[in-house]
């Protein structure tokens, strides 16, 4: 039988390559700064590839399930790491994750009360404003600035002339990220133009941030007479408690110590994870033990409170072990999981 590469692999094999690249460009040498990008840019593309042979090959149940926890983890990999050499805030994680713990919870929510949510426009957009816009970041900063304004006015140029030929060819609008990308170009040549770094920066950021959450309360008009006709049940507290525990308890500190920022990012990968398997088995109807997030949500307390003492006083609590005792939580909770519906894990691999 031929050895067949599919886009279930490409997609595993981004995620296994992430930590690569934030590696290079937490260490901060020059060489290893555009080694990381290039990297980053590489298996973003893949993002790309393994669409394309979804589509050529057919969908699977489990690439739908695991193509959004990877963009999520190759997310998470791009921010953490901006976040550990100091160019973007520890804030600006949280929010960013924050909104994407709270869409799993909702897609729970919904999918338990017998409706489904479908990915909108506006969340695809998200994704490609959350990688697009990390991307300029890092160039506004490391990027000689008349080589980023060439740069930038050539994709935004090209990307707009592609636009205007597909609208006048076929007479349809383009996918619907070519003129909004084409736009974001366009912005970024302002800031480089008007605004020194630390505000083009800022600038950025606040964007990124305007889709992100836009789209989660795009989700939220979509879904909110549902909970004012039911309310909030015990299963969606103890969902929302997970995630505002990880959150708020465990993705500050990877600004504080930028030697944990790998470890922090191996254990959400394994929040968003779990987060993926109660996605699949609400789908079914069916529901995780509440006890599984309200354990996870209560460890990241403790590795909150482990962190306080350790910043208030030196040497008490290491945190490298503690990052690592996290990770073998989220691991074990994930494994926990995944053993108890592996049934249904199965079918979706078949």
């Amino acid at each position: 039988m031929k050895f067949r590469i599919t886009a279930n692999m490409v997609t595993i094999a981004r995620i296994l390559l992430l930590p690569l690249p934030c590696i290079l460009l937490i260490q901060g040498s020059k060489t290893g700064i555009w080694i990381a990008f290039i990297l980053f840019v590489i298996l973003g593309m893949t993002d790309i590839v393994d669409g394309v042979m979804a589509r050529r090959d057919g969908p699977t149940k489990f690439g739908g399930l695991i193509d959004p926890v990877a963009d999520k983890i190759f997310v998470a990999t791009i921010i953490f790491s901006l976040v550990g050499i100091g160019v973007v805030p520890a804030w600006f994680a949280v929010l960013i994750f924050l909104r994407e713990f709270f869409v799993i919870t909702l897609r729970t929510s919904m999918a338990l009360r017998q409706q489904n949510i479908k990915t909108s426009n506006l969340a695809k957009l998200k994704t490609i404003v959350q990688m697009g816009g990390m991307g300029t970041i890092f160039l506004t900063i490391f990027g000689d600035k008349f080589l980023m304004l060439g740069f930038a006015g050539t994709v935004c140029v090209v990307l707009g002339l592609i636009g205007f030929y597909w609208l006048c060819r076929y007479k349809i609008w383009p996918p619907h990220w070519v003129f909004p990308v084409s736009g974001a170009f366009l912005y970024w040549i302002l800031l480089l133009i008007f605004c020194n770094v630390p505000l083009a920066i800022a600038m950025q950021m606040i964007v990124v941030l305007i889709f992100t959450w836009a789209s989660a309360i795009d989700y939220v008009i979509g879904t909110y007479r549902t909970f004012l006709q039911v309310g909030i049940k015990s299963y969606e507290w103890a969902r929302l408690f997970w995630a505002f525990a990880f959150c708020l308890g465990v993705l500050p500190f990877v600004g504080v110590y930028p030697q944990i920022v790998v470890f922090i990012l191996i254990a959400i990968s394994f929040e968003l994870a779990l987060g993926g398997i109660d996605n699949l088995v609400a789908s079914e109807k069916l529901q995780i033990s509440n006890k599984t997030f309200l354990w996870s949500g209560m460890f990241s307390l403790l590795f909150l409170l482990a962190m306080l003492v350790q910043t208030a006083v030196s040497n008490i609590f290491n945190p490298v072990f503690c990052s690592l005792v996290l990770i073998l939580f989220s691991m074990l909770n994930f494994i926990f999981a995944y053993k108890k519906w592996r049934h249904l894990f199965l079918q979706v691999l078949n």
